[in-house]
């Protein structure tokens, strides 16, 4: 009947998965909230993989430390990033790698969840229900399948708390030391999952010097052999943060944060601000309202009947609940931010239904085992997995990915740079990027972005002298970049909006892009449809005009509010009477009816004839590796 349960538990954690689109989304390349951590974690990935897998100098591609030569930097431990690169180097470095072996952890962690649930409720239904409901915070859903390590934490931190249970439950020693184990494991990845871990050792060890108080629920395992392996824990714990710490002391490195964000360091305008951004939107995104009211209700039930509970049990919970509100102190600057940090903070509502749970099946056995409750939850669970989804859509195909339609070519472009020459450890300068390490990720090369950004000619020069070969820069050329004309003297190679210059040898020559096609449409009308277009496609669309002709290429969905593209690049053809549109598309978002309209318009947004208006879908991407 035990299989059984876990059997019915996993069937319908898989579906959950399945609603959350995550049969789609594991093939995304880094995109949406937060794509700057997700590719900070697949850099140090993908460095490992380059550089031969040195564990203990860890790298991202910007090179921002050691005076901005070297991209060497650390925050928390990356063993699992090491796992990620050995596998990269099994499969191929794909990062669809990283979200499997996420989901394939969480998945595990969830499982887990119900068995320490049911191990502390002794109810199936509940447990089961909890276990799922925990399952519709948008933060964890998103970040599951994704490459940041907050969930991998959690999902340990309850695994080792699992056996610690188990261990007060049977007094086997193994328990406790499979509970320091991946209490460590999920410490070394995120320290804030070290609130489970305080709190079950600071439990513990209150009822071994407090013994009177705490007669009936004493273990009876002598201290010594449970101190070794906290020590043990803790020893290994300090040693890697105090290693973190040297090393980004000799590497001149900042930019992975080893220290606190606490509420007092801030202006009492800044706590108001923040403050504001939680309670007006990151609460909605942590949980639906509703599962914030059920969270709430239950710790009041917890309150009311304390009594049923055992005094460690309580212990525990007011240590969680402390030390929650002691993080949420100390890091507070970092939620204005940064929604993944809540991930970790989910251990508490996991033992609010732990216990709660258990004071129903004691004080009321027949609603906690009720159809009328299991429709109930049933219910309740459908309404917040698909608010839940829908969230996800939003985050996929909302506002966050929009701006993915001027980068789009960096999804595509490592085979085009090898063509010209260029791959690891070649060093770029690539702007206007805002993002530490997201474009040079995607090439697959070192160098410098527009997150410490060059403001000058002597910086670009200081960057020349420090190895940079190449300047990649996609867009219109900024204002504040106009400096950087007396570089671009020297193109190799254009990608769409991405222009690519030669900065060390003048007598370079220019290698146009020739696309492998995989179909095309043409048309000598002024409109016509590309049909079946997905998520991830990549077009190159073009027309040709009479030179006397102003227009634009247009390209939208159905939707009239999802427009790809109103403009084009003007090309002079061999015909002097005519000239050429032409501009790429890439489906950043899902589309309704999985067609784009394409249309030659004038300034007055009219249609204007053409002859061989030309739609060619791109084959070439799926041979990139990222």
């Amino acid at each position: 009947m035990g299989k059984l349960k876990i059997i019915i538990l996993s069937l319908s954690i898989a579906v959950m998965m399945g609603i959350y689109l995550y049969q789609d989304i594991v093939t995304y390349p880094p995109q949406s909230i937060h794509r700057w951590r997700q590719t900070d974690c697949l850099s140090i990935c993908q460095n490992y993989y380059n550089n031969g897998f040195h564990f203990f100098k860890p790298e991202v591609h910007n090179q921002n430390s050691n005076d901005k030569t070297e991209g060497k930097g650390v925050g928390e431990c990356p063993y699992y990033y090491f796992i990620i690169a050995l596998l990269f180097k099994v499969f191929g470095p794909y990062y669809m790698i990283f979200r499997i072996l996420n989901i394939i952890i969480v998945f595990t962690g969830l499982i887990f969840m119900y068995k320490l649930l049911n191990l502390i409720s002794k109810s199936f239904l509940l447990s089961f229900f909890g276990t799922l409901l925990i399952f519709t915070s948008t933060s964890l859903v998103f970040y599951t399948n994704n490459f940041l390590t907050d969930p991998i934490a959690l999902s340990l931190i309850i695994i080792g708390l699992y056996y610690f249970f188990k261990f007060r439950e049977n007094e086997v020693l193994k328990y406790f030391i499979i509970f320091c184990l991946f209490s460590v494991l999920a410490i070394l990845l995120k320290v804030t999952s070290g609130i489970g871990f305080i709190a079950a050792i600071g439990v513990l060890f209150i009822s071994f010097i407090f013994r009177k108080q705490f007669k009936d629920e004493l273990i009876n395992i002598k201290k010594y052999k449970l101190l070794i392996p906290v020590l043990i824990s803790v020893i290994i714990i300090i040693a890697w943060y105090a290693f973190a710490i040297k090393y980004n002391t000799e590497n001149k490195s900042t930019y992975f944060s080893t220290r606190t964000w606490p509420l007092w360091s801030l202006s009492s305008e800044e706590i108001k601000t923040i403050f504001q951004k939680i309670w007006n939107y990151n609460l909605g995104i942590y949980f639906h309202l509703s599962m914030h009211i059920f969270i709430l209700a239950a710790l009041i039930f917890i309150f009311y009947y304390h009594k049923v509970l055992q005094k460690t049990e309580k212990l525990f919970l007011i240590a969680l609940l402390a030390g929650n509100i002691l993080f949420f102190i100390m890091w507070y600057y970092a939620f204005w931010y940064h929604d993944y940090y809540i991930i970790n903070l989910l251990i508490v509502p996991v033992f609010i239904f732990a216990f709660a749970f258990k004071i129903l099946k004691i004080k009321y056995p027949k609603i906690a085992s009720s159809k009328l409750t299991a429709i109930v939850l049933s219910v309740f669970l459908v309404f917040n997995v698909l608010n839940t989804r829908k969230e996800i859509k939003i985050r996929y195909n909302g506002w966050p990915v929009d701006e993915l339609q001027d980068i789009y070519g960096y999804y595509y472009l490592q085979p085009y740079l090898q063509q010209l020459g260029i791959q690891y450890p070649d060093k770029v300068i690539c702007l206007p990027d805002t993002k530490p390490s997201y474009t040079l990720y995607l090439m697959n090369l070192k160098g410098w972005t527009g997150f410490y950004a060059p403001n000058t000619k002597k910086d670009v020069d200081y960057y020349l002298n420090n190895g940079a070969k190449y300047l990649v820069y996609h867009g219109e050329l900024l204002e504040r970049y106009q400096f950087l004309k007396e570089f671009m003297h020297t193109k190799i190679g254009q990608f769409g909006n991405i222009a690519i210059y030669n900065l060390q040898d003048s007598s370079a020559k220019f290698v146009e892009y020739n696309p492998i096609i995989e179909s095309n449409i043409t048309s000598d009308s002024s409109t016509t449809i590309i049909s079946n277009a997905k998520k991830g496609d990549l077009y190159l669309i073009s027309a040709k005009l009479k030179s006397y002709k102003k227009g634009f290429l247009e390209i939208s969905a159905d939707n009239p509010n999802q427009l790809f593209v109103k403009d084009s690049n003007k090309v002079i053809t061999e015909d002097p009477e005519w000239y050429e549109l032409k501009t790429f598309v890439y489906v950043h978002r899902n589309i309704k009816n999985d067609r784009l309209s394409v249309a030659v318009k004038n300034n007055s947004n009219q249609n204007i004839k053409c002859k061989e208006l030309t739609a060619i879908k791109i084959k070439e991407h799926k041979k990139v590796i990222l």
